[in-house]
């Protein structure tokens, strides 16, 4: 297990995290807040090749600060029809079907499946954002774990016991949720709806 970092702002997890990413057979993600920043920190192309795997998926909170775009321009690179990315819309602001007691997927969860036979799983408070990732003029302290397990195929499913298990089992129950709903062209009126209810009213929402 490794921490990132000891420094309140760092570019380890970033670093580490696009080294990971090269030739992963599986990436999974449950984010807060991902901009257009944080991903091109992250590097887009990249995460968009690893997102292509047949087991991979991604799960990000729509929010007031980051917009829709960030995923809509990500999941274009990834496949424009699969259902690989994925919105969590408060169900509160627009009765989308869902928890109505569950109103921010805060999650910063990612799991990849490296082509070395490990995986590993970053859990903390980085979201995929500028402020967190950089390069953004003002930057976030922030604090995350980088664990690496020897992978196998039933973590995929959520149904052991380990560490790993037990995240996909969170990752897939955020992704299967009634309240994410695909990021995909038939769902952008929803997102503007949705970004005009809570973000351009005379007195926004809390």
């Amino acid at each position: 297990m490794e921490f990132l970092s000891a420094n309140p702002v760092s570019d380890d997890y970033v670093a580490q995290l696009k080294t990971d990413l090269i030739g992963a057979r599986v990436v999974r993600f449950v984010m807060a807040y991902v901009s257009n920043d944080g991903l091109n920190s992250i590097g887009m192309e990249g995460l968009a090749e690893a997102l292509k795997k047949p087991d991979s998926f991604g799960v990000a909170s729509l929010s007031c600060s980051c917009g829709f775009m960030p995923l809509m321009n990500l999941q274009k690179r990834v496949d424009p029809v699969a259902e690989k990315l994925k919105y969590f819309l408060d169900p509160e602001v627009l009765e989308t079907e869902g928890d109505p007691e569950l109103s921010l997927v805060h999650s910063k969860i990612s799991y990849i499946v490296r082509s070395d036979g490990k995986a590993v799983i970053y859990l903390g408070s980085h979201n995929w954002s500028g402020r967190a990732l950089g390069p953004a003029h003002t930057r976030n302290a922030e604090a995350s774990f980088r664990i690496e397990v020897d992978f196998h195929e039933e973590q995929l499913t959520g149904l052991g016991n380990d560490l790993a298990s037990q995240v996909n089992r969170h990752l897939l129950a955020c992704f299967e949720l009634g309240a994410s709903l695909p990021v995909n062209s038939a769902n952008l009126p929803i997102f503007e709806d949705w970004f005009r209810a809570r973000c351009e009213r005379e007195k926004p929402l809390p």
